[in-house]
């Protein structure tokens, strides 16, 4: 994306407070190639019968993530920190469905994000939650250390 390489420099800089709360860099070996990627990623930190964790979305469409298959070593940069971690890709539409709505659970303002509604019950919308699954993958972060303490 061309904007990327902004992202990455905000993101290091002194100024990385205006996008640091959502956005983090992730760190990874390619798996074919062997070459060192870097991207600007949205996160959010989940906590649900999984642990805790960050959370990531990508497209289908989206090719990068394909690199974190099988679960893969990782740098995550927050808040102008590093962080070792371990990041598993998750494709299947049911699995990527569970995460939504766990997510969207606990974090109901992402369902606006992802144009989902939230039914009267305070549930997300199961068909546009359904639709959202096979279009996604659902990438989980494990950060080696104390998770609570990223982004503050």
């Amino acid at each position: 994306m061309w904007f990327n390489p902004i992202v990455k420099t905000l993101l290091k800089s002194p100024f990385h407070r205006v996008v640091s709360k959502t956005m983090m860099l992730i760190t990874f070996t390619g798996r074919k190639s062997g070459h060192v990627y870097t991207l600007p990623v949205s996160y959010f930190q989940m906590v649900d019968d999984d642990g805790v964790y960050i959370a990531s979305v990508s497209s289908k469409d989206r090719i990068w993530w394909r690199n974190l298959r099988g679960g893969k070593l990782t740098t995550v940069f927050i808040n102008g920190k590093s962080y070792q971690a371990t990041s598993e890709v998750f494709e299947k539409n049911e699995t990527v469905y569970k995460y939504f709505l766990s997510m969207f659970s606990s974090h109901a303002n992402l369902a606006k994000w992802f144009a989902i509604s939230i039914n009267a019950d305070g549930k997300p919308d199961v068909g546009q939650t359904r639709s959202l699954a096979e279009k996604s993958v659902f990438i989980r972060t494990q950060v080696n250390g104390d998770l609570f303490n990223i982004g503050k």
